[in-house]
């Protein structure tokens, strides 16, 4: 199937109002440049509704909803999950000035078949990059690589991005524990395949879901991919233990892998979205 005939969902989780919400209208043209039928698509939790219709154009969202429950991305997620209605769908947070041009690039990724498995990934990250790797890192970093190449003879490879100390730890946890092997698992900009999330329930209600959603790919033998996106200054801020710690210990303690009937069928459980 060619890229140009395929549909897109842009879903767009919000949970805080900030200016990067200006960009939706250039979100949609880079919808646009890329051909076929796509959707915007705003669910919000957490913040003032009112404020934030004020932001929103109805010219550029197709659809929108506040859910009143105290709840985060996940929730958001999940409940726009039952209502896309193209085979794409690109989950983006507007946290962060994430740039519409690098859009293309995920889309491409996704439909690049892996030569070895010959099928598609499912789920495409995008890494954030541009901010300065100090001094301290980039020698212990090379020094690793370094000794890693003379003791096992592979390749030295780039140094990944910086996004902080925090954010190595957090690295190295989901790849030894989930075996996710993401450089920025927390990036606000993802494609997936709308059939692959169907696959399984999104068991998180906050940030959480980004190490679920990748997690449970890698446990269903899922292709997980990443490209480097346009470099940029602003400051990558993680979210804290606290809000993380109720959604791991609940996706870790009884992990699902399959939707129940209920679930498959959203009319079951999910009220229509207003007009």
């Amino acid at each position: 199937m060619a890229p140009s005939a395929e549909g897109i969902s842009l879903v767009v989780t919000v949970t805080e109002i900030t200016p990067h919400l200006q960009q939706l209208g250039a979100w949609r043209q880079a919808l646009q440049r890329l051909g076929g039928q796509h959707e915007i698509l705003v669910y919000s939790t957490g913040c003032d509704p009112s404020a934030l219709e004020k932001w929103l154009q109805p010219s550029i969202v197709t659809r929108w909803q506040h859910l009143d429950q105290p709840a985060g991305i996940g929730t958001a997620l999940r409940t726009a999950l039952e209502h896309v209605r193209y085979p794409f769908l690109v989950h983006l947070t507007p946290d962060y000035p994430y740039t519409p041009a690098d859009l293309k690039r995920l889309w491409e990724r996704i439909h690049l078949t892996d030569a070895l498995l010959h099928k598609p990934p499912d789920l495409v990250n995008g890494c954030r990059t541009g901010l300065r790797t100090p001094l301290i890192w980039r020698i212990l970093s090379f020094g690793w690589q370094v000794f890693w190449r003379i003791a096992s003879g592979f390749p030295v490879y780039p140094q990944a991005p910086w996004h902080g100390w925090r954010a190595i730890t957090i690295r190295w946890r989901c790849q030894w524990i989930y075996g996710i092997p993401l450089l920025d698992p927390f990036s606000g900009l993802k494609i997936y395949r709308t059939d692959f999330l169907k696959r399984f329930p999104l068991q998180s209600d906050g940030p959480f879901v980004h190490i679920e959603i990748a997690a449970k790919a890698t446990f269903l033998t899922s292709l997980v991919d990443e490209i480097l996106l346009t470099p940029c200054i602003a400051p990558i801020v993680l979210p804290p233990p606290a809000i993380l710690r109720p959604d791991c210990w609940r996706c870790f303690r009884q992990p699902q892998f399959t939707r129940t009937m209920e679930q498959k069928d959203p009319a079951v459980f999910t009220p229509p979205l207003p007009a």
